[in-house]
């Protein structure tokens, strides 16, 4: 398949041009290994460390190569504080925070389905109510081990949580032909922040098939976070082709609350969540990520598109 191929020549690309979010100095960090495992997809590292830059206490940190992919506060009143790039303000937050059915008259009414690219430590599980159905795509096995055994988000969510061992694009195209939409009223896709860009999971067809698993009213929330590649171009492309409005929301990073700075798109034709109050101020105003809409497509994609100048 043609989107086979350009994810394994994107994979090489990616590393020869080190894209990603960098770990930022911690030789002030007091700082333990618990673990450090390799298989084909890397390098994973578990650290525990009390970091000098919040008064927070003990966190536990997951890191694939040279990038965090997520932490949690050991306290039990932190725990299930949704940090790094999963903030409330961040554009998932927002999203998930004020989907309107969040703040429906009827309580029975309120729950969402939220599916999510990327398991990491879990984090974004912490968002989950009584009532919510949460499920993480995953394609490294260790990930999924090492998540369950040193944190803790899946366990302490009130949410039903699932994770399906995997490549992401594969197992949904696999749910579409078994007659099993997903009906989410979320979907984040979190994949494109580490050193190796899985362009066939931010193709126009790729896209197109995100949105069969999502209800029409749905948020497809993209993370494009990124220190070389600027994405946005990408999305904002791909949105207007398939008739649905592009917005960006940039976070701050807030070390009080464990945050790290972020940029989420948001893909969709809810209307309602668009004009809520607290959504239209989060949204950018500039046009920083829509100077130059781009398409990549099963057939062709390139990184030299979007590299930042």
């Amino acid at each position: 398949m043609a989107w086979i191929a350009a994810s394994i020549v994107c994979v090489s690309a990616g590393f020869a041009l080190g894209v990603g979010i960098g770990l930022p100095g911690n030789e002030n960090n007091r700082e333990v290994n618990l673990e450090t495992t390799r298989n084909f997809y890397g390098v994973l590292r578990v650290n525990e460390l009390d970091d000098v830059y919040d008064d927070n206490g003990l966190k536990r940190e997951l890191i694939h190569g040279r990038i965090q992919h997520g932490f949690q506060y050991l306290d039990r009143n932190l725990r299930l504080w949704p940090t790094t790039y999963y903030g409330r303000s961040s554009g998932v937050g927002v999203a998930i925070d004020h989907h309107p059915r969040r703040t429906n008259p009827d309580p029975d009414q309120r729950t969402l389905r939220i599916g999510v690219v990327g398991l990491g430590c879990g984090t974004i599980a912490a968002y989950g109510n009584a009532g919510d159905y949460v499920c993480f795509y995953e394609i490294n096995p260790e990930v999924v081990r090492i998540s369950d055994q040193y944190f803790t988000y899946r366990q302490d969510t009130a949410a039903e949580v699932d994770v399906i061992l995997g490549d992401a694009r594969i197992e949904m195209e696999r749910q579409k032909a078994e007659g099993k939409p997903q009906k989410f009223d979320i979907l984040a896709i979190d994949a494109f922040s580490s050193d190796s860009i899985p362009m066939h999971l931010l193709t126009l067809q790729c896209v197109e098939l995100y949105r069969e698993h999502l209800k029409p009213d749905g948020l497809l929330c993209i993370h494009i976070s990124n220190r070389f590649l600027q994405l946005g171009g990408v999305v904002a492309g791909i949105a207007e082709a398939i008739g649905c409005q592009c917005v960006f929301i940039d976070s701050d990073s807030d070390s009080t609350q464990g945050t790290d700075r972020a940029t989420w798109a948001i893909v969709t034709t809810n209307e309602d969540f668009l004009k809520t109050p607290e959504v239209t101020g989060a949204i950018l105003s500039s046009d920083e990520h829509n100077e130059r809409k781009i398409i990549w497509t099963d057939d062709y994609g390139s990184l030299w598109q979007v590299l930042e100048k």
